[in-house]
């Protein structure tokens, strides 16, 4: 492989896929019903997803209904981490948990408020339900959070690579694949134009990307999933939503180095977030105007179908067969002050139906 990334040197190395069937909803493509092939099941609960332990069972914020004291007489919320097998509903309270909880291979990170003063926290972290608690200073344990994160504190991470100039930002796709360097000192929309360029462990010599971090450092930024062994990101932009008649690039950055590059033509449904599932995306549609509604769509390279109005979240299963989505059905952007007619529901999808 060594060799592989020397002789790619100065080159870009991507695939490049138009979906021109992806029209915008305007078009013949867009289908509102037709949901058959999808199946549905529906949680007796309202929690927030977090991640997937595996093809069955996710991670959950759920909050219980109570509230915690803290010393200055500050009411809070309190809310537990839960384990939910959405199959056969068994779940796990593992207790009280905190804020920014992440969740990599297994291991688990969130900080906690210790609720007898304010100069300390409680830092919580290691295996899923062996988790060391420790006491910290504010800002003395840190940890690898967000999408490429491994969760783990960053002293363990690894060092800065010799061969990066001081200058230069650089992400570690810690512990799977190698090393982004932005090849600039800022990651912003005024260093949208230089390409990042991906390095394999300590590889002076790298592959050249056909984007910039700025374009890949939104919300939906490099996010691995295991069932490509890549890493995804829909193509971000400050400017929110996504402008009018601009089309919309998706990455999969595969260990090698290479990138499958997806272009999608403007659509109402990729206006904001989307995430990856096997045979298409999922997008979470943000209104243009007070007098759109929030949708979630799913496309496909031969259609665009409009699933559930609504406010919506989710993540993407290990298998890539399965979202968990959190959505408010009733949450209209237009109405500031609302009749809530229809509760919050927390729903798992499955796109393969069990098709492999």
């Amino acid at each position: 492989m060594a060799g592989a990334l020397r002789t790619a040197r100065g080159a870009q190395k991507y695939w490049v896929c138009t979906l021109v069937a992806l029209a915008m909803p305007s078009c013949a493509s867009l289908s509102e019903s037709g949901r058959s092939d999808i199946r549905e099941t529906e949680i007796p609960l309202v929690a927030r997803p977090i991640a997937w332990l595996d093809n069955e069972r996710f991670l959950m914020e759920e909050y219980t209904g109570e509230t915690a004291t803290r010393h200055n007489g500050a009411q809070v919320r309190v809310f537990h981490l839960i384990s939910y097998n959405y199959k056969s509903r068994a779940r796990i309270d593992y207790g009280r948990a905190g804020t920014q909880i992440c969740y990599a291979d297994g291991y688990i990170s969130y900080g906690m408020e210790a609720d007898d003063e304010d100069e300390h926290v409680i830092a919580v972290y290691g295996e899923l339900g062996k988790e060391e608690r420790k006491r910290v200073k504010r800002g003395e344990l840190v940890f690898d959070t967000g999408s490429r994160g491994s969760c783990r504190p960053w002293s363990e991470g690894p060092p800065r690579p010799k061969w990066a100039k001081e200058d230069s930002a650089i992400w570690f796709l810690w512990p799977r694949l190698g090393v982004i360097d932005c090849q600039t000192r800022q990651v912003s929309p005024l260093t949208k134009h230089i390409n990042a360029r991906f390095h394999h462990d300590e590889e002076e010599v790298g592959i050249d990307l056909p984007f910039s971090c700025e374009e890949v450092s939104g919300y939906d930024r490099l996010r691995f999933h295991p069932y490509k062994g890549a890493y995804f990101a829909l193509e971000f932009d400050y400017r929110h939503p996504w402008p009018e008649n601009q089309d919309r690039r998706a990455f999969w950055l595969y260990p090698d180095g290479h990138v499958e590059m997806l272009t999608f033509p403007y659509s109402q449904a990729i206006r904001n977030t989307a995430i990856p599932v096997r045979d298409g995306i999922v997008a979470f549609s943000r209104p243009a105007s007070r007098d759109d509604d929030y949708w979630v769509y799913y496309l496909t390279p031969n259609s665009t179908k409009r699933l559930y109005r609504g406010s919506a979240s989710g993540i993407t299963s290990p298998d890539g067969c399965k979202v968990v989505m959190l959505i408010d059905p009733d949450f209209k952007a237009k109405v500031r002050s609302r009749d809530v007619k229809t509760p919050v529901l927390l729903k798992v999808l499955d796109f393969c139906d069990g098709k492999k």
